[in-house]
């Protein structure tokens, strides 16, 4: 909680790096949670907005930030903050996914997905067959592909082509939120 020392009690967002410190995403900045005291990190200490949405560490061990303002990238020191000016379709992240291939993959609010390589961004959209452009939630399945929740329904992501499924195949609702996968690799929506 705040009393403990989070920079706020609303939390996002959850992820663990290399050391096995806890990182938490908050609406008023992030906290690493080390042996027992937090490390809080806001706008004073580099991030784009206090509002965080979204956390993923990398192969490396570095912490990607998603927030309202962009995306920040914490390699232990620096904030390095990436936002439209730098090839995103829109600042406002909502999830954060990195594949195999140490490519980040990222979810806008309205922008629908980017993968970024470590060198530039590649936007994909409805134009490209995503089912919508307002990105809930982002996993990567234990066969590769990358299943992106929204507004309109899910979308399946094979590296080639989109499949898309909403109430109309069968889902509950057409907003996901969520998505995971069990022990037997079915997938959860």
């Amino acid at each position: 909680t705040a009393e403990e020392g989070l920079p706020h009690n609303w939390t996002n967002a959850l992820a663990k790096d290399h050391q096995g410190n806890l990182w938490v995403g908050t609406i008023g900045g992030i906290a690493r949670y080390h042996g027992t005291i937090f490390s809080n990190f806001t706008t004073a200490n580099g991030l784009p907005h206090d509002h965080v949405t979204a956390l993923c560490t990398d192969g490396e061990g570095h912490l990607w930030i998603g927030t309202r303002a962009g995306l920040s990238h914490y390699d232990g020191h620096t904030f390095t903050t990436y936002t439209t000016r730098d090839g995103l379709p829109n600042d406002w992240i909502m999830a954060l996914a990195q594949d195999d291939k140490n490519n980040l993959w990222i979810g806008m609010a309205e922008g629908g997905i980017a993968r970024y390589d470590g060198q530039r961004f590649a936007v994909f959209n409805t134009t490209h067959g995503l089912v919508d452009n307002y990105v809930r939630d982002l996993y990567l399945d234990s066969r590769g592909n990358l299943w992106i929740g929204t507004a309109k329904g899910a979308s399946r992501y094979d590296g080639h082509a989109f499949t898309n499924f909403t109430a109309r195949h069968g889902l509950v609702n057409d907003a996901v939120y969520a998505i995971g996968e069990d022990v037997h690799g079915d997938i959860w929506l």
